[in-house]
């Protein structure tokens, strides 16, 4: 089956108060590991949505033979915009969408496969990682799942959207708290760099 992978790194990391996608993380920063990490679980396929620094973003897209589109109006839209930039160029034979925002940056590459494989498995167009209940990234949608998308309207973004549509998803525990951490702000940093750390010193 083929996927595509939607990132999300249109804006303008407000809370965070420095560019959180381009912040230093290992030997490369926040968006590279959250690229790598699809890249290790066997996905290729990567868009990402740029806007605000866009010019230094697609510079380290082209490092890492990532694909990209731009959200112009990033400074007045919400993620829930971002997400449907994306979707409208996703290519007609995709079996399933990945998305994921640019600073969930230490996501297992196993959990992501782990969430194809009971796309594959399974019958929901929708499937759900969930960390002691909570969700996560990346779900996967089918292709008739990202035209509700692409034609919902609602005020409270993607999660609004599941909301209405709860028999859709299937839900995947996973052990890997990961999946429900950003860097939204500093302290989100902080320990995003101490988790890598970890990481690194177990060998992962």
């Amino acid at each position: 089956m083929k996927y595509q992978v939607l990132i999300l790194a249109a804006g303008c990391s407000r809370r965070m108060k420095k560019f959180k996608p381009l912040l230093p993380l290992g030997k490369g920063c926040i968006l590279q590991s959250t690229v790598d990490n699809f890249k290790e679980a066997g996905l290729e396929d990567i868009l990402v949505v740029v806007g605000y620094r866009r010019q230094k973003v697609i510079t380290l897209l082209k490092q890492l033979g990532v694909s990209w589109v731009v959200n112009e109006a990033y400074d007045d839209t919400d993620m829930l915009d971002s997400i449907k930039v994306g979707l409208t160029v996703i290519k007609p034979d995709t079996d399933g969408v990945l998305i994921c925002p640019g600073d969930v940056a230490l996501i297992d590459p196993e959990t992501i496969r782990m969430v194809i494989e009971a796309y594959e498995k399974g019958t929901s167009p929708v499937v759900m990682p969930t960390y002691q209940g909570q969700m996560g990234h990346p779900p996967v949608y089918s292709p008739a799942v990202v035209r509700e998308i692409l034609n919902y309207h609602g005020t409270t973004g993607l999660r609004g959207f599941l909301e209405k549509h709860p028999d859709w998803i299937q839900s995947l525990p996973v052990e890997d708290e990961e999946i429900l951490n950003d860097a939204n702000l500093p302290e989100d940093y902080e320990r995003l760099l101490k988790a890598y750390e970890k990481r690194a010193a177990n060998g992962v």
